[in-house]
């Protein structure tokens, strides 16, 4: 039987879900999610991701994140690997600002660092060692390029199911194998609620709750 491993990039894809769905989708289950678009039972999940920051006093994110990666964490064929989140104030440019408001304010700017570096090296590791035939990769960062081609040029396969409305475009450039994660699919892959977790059971958070 062919060895099937994914590698996900987190942060990617639930701002990508996000832009795409609003608040549906969020409360995935990663293990049916890449058991339908593999069409069978996948070996090996690799999920890379940070945990979030909170911004302003609003820890909102910080618990809803927390709450799932509880249940992430307790998914028997999924290793979560975890980058940092550096938080910087940058000066943006305010297109119509209102006359107390200055054109170029200091704003926060939170950056993921350090998961695109983990999958890449994680999914070439791998394949150096031929741990899989083949390797479906949920992102569109564009970075990922190298790696990827790396893998194609090693001979196995790799398919790359990206979030957002295109694939990137060094992507197309690179004559990678893309799709797009379907919508309806990721709507139809939803986690238990509540859900296990190593120490018991957790609920959706609210804001996330989506009734079809």
């Amino acid at each position: 039987m062919a060895r099937v491993f994914v590698y996900i990039d987190g942060l990617n894809l639930y701002h990508d879900l996000v832009r795409r769905m609003d608040e549906r989708g969020k409360w995935l289950d990663f293990e049916a999610l890449v058991d339908t678009l593999a069409e069978k039972r996948v070996d090996r999940i690799h999920y890379f991701t940070s945990r979030v920051k909170a911004l302003r006093g609003d820890d909102g994110p910080q618990r809803r994140q927390a709450t799932y990666l509880r249940v992430v964490e307790n998914m028997q064929r999924v290793t979560v690997s975890y980058g940092k989140v550096k938080v910087e104030r940058v000066r943006r440019f305010l297109f119509r600002p209102l006359l107390w408001e200055r054109r170029f304010p200091r704003v926060l700017n939170p950056k993921e660092k350090g998961s695109d570096v983990a999958l890449a090296s994680q999914l070439l590791g791998d394949a150096f060692a031929r741990r899989f035939d083949t390797a479906l990769a949920i992102t569109n960062d564009s970075d990922l390029v190298p790696p990827f081609r790396m893998v194609r040029d090693l001979g196995l396969d790799l398919k790359i199911f990206h979030p957002s409305d295109a694939p990137a475009g060094a992507f197309v450039k690179a004559q990678l194998t893309t799709a797009q994660l379907p919508v309806a699919t990721v709507l139809a892959c939803g986690l238990p609620n509540p859900a296990p977790t190593r120490t018991g059971y957790v609920h959706c958070p609210p804001e996330w709750e989506y009734q079809p």
